[in-house]
């Protein structure tokens, strides 16, 4: 969801250099949908890359009923919308 944390990591390889400014294994907030392209380098020297595609969905606009005054005791029924749950 927008605004979550997101940490990728490469394996298989010795170091690991990802597009975009990513460092491997660190969190950071992904802004938009995008494709991460991690480099994995070998302890011979040798290079292969992997991608990984980071989906961000948009937050809910969630609703709630309005403010209500009652009498104490009194029951009040309150409920939202705009979400699933």
């Amino acid at each position: 969801c927008a605004g979550a944390k997101v940490t990728l990591s490469g394996s298989g390889a010795s170091s690991y250099a990802w597009n975009n400014g990513i460092t491997n294994g660190t969190e950071f907030t992904a802004t938009e949908t995008k494709t991460y392209t991690v480099t994995g380098t070998d302890a011979n020297g040798c290079t292969n890359t992997a991608t990984s595609i980071v989906t961000v969905n948009t937050l809910p606009t969630v609703t709630a009923t309005q403010n209500q005054t009652v009498c104490a005791g009194a029951k009040v029924t309150l409920s939202g919308s705009g979400a699933s749950s």
